[in-house]
């Protein structure tokens, strides 16, 4: 074998060396990227669609979907209003804690119509349950002291 044969072949492998070593420094900073976006809905995305990479395509497909939206940013008017309404929902829970947990709501879905998160498609619905089903397993979880105490 002569010096140029070698050298062509010992250029085409360190070419794949370094190819795959930026494929692998790639995927490795996507998915930091994407796990501290989104945090534990990392894992469960993972989890559910059964491996690494479909739950990654399935985050980065609501990351462009997000991207999408038309989210525009309050009018000082109306952040005041908000901002006063949420004040007066707080003061009211003292008195009628079940009557300002949903006016909260309420106000909540206003200040998010008004930014632009409206018209929600059935695949924002459905990311609007697993939200739901992490708040309330968080909420329906047994505190760390209650189970100390039991064991």
């Amino acid at each position: 074998m002569d010096t140029a044969t070698l050298i062509i072949i010992l250029s085409v492998i360190l070419i794949a060396v370094v190819g795959i070593a930026a494929a692998i420094a790639f995927r490795k900073r996507k998915t930091k990227k994407l796990r501290t976006r989104f945090g534990p809905e990392y894992a469960r995305a993972v989890q559910e669609s059964g491996g690494r990479r479909q739950g990654e395509a399935g985050l980065q497909e609501r990351e462009k979907r997000v991207e999408g939206f038309a989210i525009r940013p309050l009018a000082p008017t109306d952040r005041e209003r908000y901002i006063a309404s949420w004040r007066k929902v707080q003061a009211q829970f003292v008195d009628d804690p079940k009557s300002s947990v949903s006016e909260a709501d309420r106000l909540l879905g206003d200040v998010m119509s008004t930014r632009g998160y409206g018209k929600a498609s059935t695949e924002d619905l459905r990311q609007a349950m697993i939200h739901y089903r992490t708040l309330f397993e968080e909420l329906v979880r047994e505190p760390e002291m209650a189970r100390a105490k039991g064991a």
